[in-house]
């Protein structure tokens, strides 16, 4: 028999031994917790490509609302465009106004109520007016005058020719611009006309009368273009005071950039002008604004896209 300090002993090797198909390795260690991954932002989808009956004509506009539709009207308005006065060719004593009638005025019968200056109520005229230009047949009733044309007298610019008036003949209560630029002062749109463009070396300074002239005759004029009557003709004689023909800055002549001698002649020409403004506000018409005086060579104002056809 065997004793009990053998028996124990047997039992504890029995267990040490590892059973068949049991690994005695380490557990494996816990690897740490991973961070979730971002998901990858998808690609944004291309767009279809056009069918190949597809149409760029939008034929649902009339179904918008009318004050949709008047806004799109507003969108589509002309920039403002400049009327030359030109002499007829048969007739020197007719004159004629060109531009190319605005597209608006002939899209369909909405648009071209929108855009012309119809008989209504003075409330919707001025909402029309405030939104986009308004456009009215002008020069259609003038003495001795023909052609009329579309204009809009807050945008537009007409640029009228020096000639005499009714009167003809220089009288004591006349002005010097009365006798040489009476003509367009007489035109009924004269009252209303906010831009206008003269040449201006038919202009006489020294006459005491001359601001006197665009306030009583033009008493909403907003701005004045003097067109001199070319770069090339008042400089080719003193080529050393003109230098080369500079591009206009801010839609006139770039004052600044000229030689010394042609910048201290222009800008005095301009200085004198602008002073007599100032002393006929002052001496008499205080509530009077005198317009923005605005000037340029002809070079620049004919080949400006919106100055309406050329002076030949």
């Amino acid at each position: 028999m065997s004793s009990p300090q053998r028996d124990v002993r047997r039992v504890a090797v029995k267990n040490a031994i590892p059973k068949r198909g049991v690994s005695m390795k380490a557990p494996p260690k816990k690897s740490p917790a991973k961070a979730p991954r971002k998901a990858k932002a998808k690609p944004a989808l291309a767009a279809p490509p056009p069918a190949a009956n597809a149409s760029a004509t939008f034929h649902r506009f009339g179904d918008l609302p009318v004050e949709i539709r008047l806004l799109i009207w507003g969108y589509a308005a002309p920039g403002p465009a400049t009327v030359i006065e030109r002499p007829g060719q048969k007739t020197k004593s007719r004159y004629t106004y060109r531009r190319n009638p605005p597209a608006v005025l002939h899209a369909c019968r909405e648009s071209r109520f929108e855009f012309l200056d119809a008989d209504e109520s003075p409330a919707a005229l001025a909402r029309r007016r405030k939104e986009h230009p308004v456009y009215k047949l002008q020069f259609e009733v003038e003495r001795m005058r023909c052609s009329p044309t579309f204009f809009d007298v807050e945008t537009d610019m007409l640029y009228g020719l020096s000639y005499n008036g009714k009167h003809g003949v220089m009288r004591g209560d006349m002005t010097q611009l009365d006798y040489t630029h009476g003509g367009i002062a007489e035109l009924s749109i004269a009252q209303e006309l906010q831009h206008l463009g003269i040449n201006g070396s038919h202009v006489w300074l020294g006459h005491p009368g001359s601001a006197a002239f665009f306030r009583t005759r033009f008493p909403k004029l907003k701005s004045l273009t003097l067109v001199l009557e070319g770069y090339t003709h008042v400089f080719s004689s003193f080529p050393y005071l003109g230098g080369a023909l500079l591009p206009e800055k801010n839609g006139e002549m770039d004052i600044l950039s000229m030689r010394p001698g042609a910048r201290f002649d222009v800008m005095a020409w301009k200085a004198e002008f602008e002073d007599q403004f100032v002393r006929e506000k002052m001496q008499n018409a205080p509530e009077w604004t005198p317009p923005v005086l605005v000037m340029r060579f002809m070079e620049h104002f004919l080949a400006d896209p919106n100055a309406g056809r050329r002076l030949d």
